[in-house]
């Protein structure tokens, strides 16, 4: 499994860190975990079409997060015939959001939204090489929002993404990320500090942070927070726009 850190920035994209997006290859398929605005030109960037992902995931509904869900559904419809043998699924944390993409895509010059499938992250997913289950988490608890950390099981390994947490950690997955091969956790919403005490205690293969705050993104900041992992017991580090990690 080859994780694609795209976009590794928080809500306001930086000149060095773009909003969300992470890319997962996996037997020659291409998994996307959220899709903030510009996604479909970092897929391109990358040699990946949008038209010929499998599944994109979405842990929330912040437009950090899917603000270019459309353009990747138009090029969906556009390019479908250059990619017959590849169906995408939508993969949602609210029904709601099924029919306001369609007709934000028919509005746009696309009514064939036929082609487009939805599933509720809820629900889970699985096909022939990677299957996805979601627990709920309380970043959007202030307004009863749905928001999601996703298990992903592919290729006889594990990887927990953890979407946005609260300010207090405390929504952290810690039985379901321990024993995973990697876990790739947010560090804007709560203190490092905080969450060192829990992360410390994991048995996994590696820690890599991701959606970077202000902090994280300061060459200064950068430099504490790696001496800070160094405590930890097993390999941590800080995600980079473009890079590629495998495990």
């Amino acid at each position: 499994m080859k994780i694609h850190t795209l976009g590794t920035g928080h809500g306001d994209a930086s000149p060095y860190h773009l909003s969300s997006a992470t890319l997962l290859e996996v037997d020659n398929r291409f998994y996307l975990i959220d899709c903030a605005d510009g996604t479909e030109g970092m897929l391109i960037q990358r040699g990946v079409d949008a038209a010929q992902l499998t599944a994109v995931f979405v842990t929330h509904l912040h437009l950090d997060h899917t603000a270019g869900l459309p353009a990747i559904m138009k090029r969906r419809i556009k390019y479908r015939k250059h990619f017959p043998d590849t169906s995408t699924t939508y993969v949602l944390p609210d029904r709601n959001a099924f029919a306001i993409l369609e007709q934000w895509i028919a509005i746009n010059g696309y009514p064939d939204t036929d082609h487009l499938v939805f599933q509720d992250a809820s629900d889970g997913y699985s096909d022939e090489v990677l299957e996805m289950i979601a627990y709920p988490n309380r970043h959007l608890a202030s307004v009863k929002g749905n928001s999601f950390s996703f298990l992903f099981k592919a290729a006889r390994k594990k990887l927990f993404f953890t979407g946005d947490l609260s300010p207090d950690f405390s929504d952290f997955s810690f039985d379901i990320a321990d024993g995973c091969d990697l876990v790739i956790c947010e560090l804007t919403h709560f203190p490092l500090e905080t969450a060192l005490p829990i992360l410390s205690k994991l048995r996994i293969g590696r820690l890599l942070f991701n959606h970077l705050g202000k902090v994280a993104q300061s060459e200064q900041g950068r430099k504490r927070i790696l001496s800070q992992l160094e405590e930890l017991p097993y390999p941590a580090e800080i995600a980079s726009d473009g890079s590629v990690w495998e495990i």
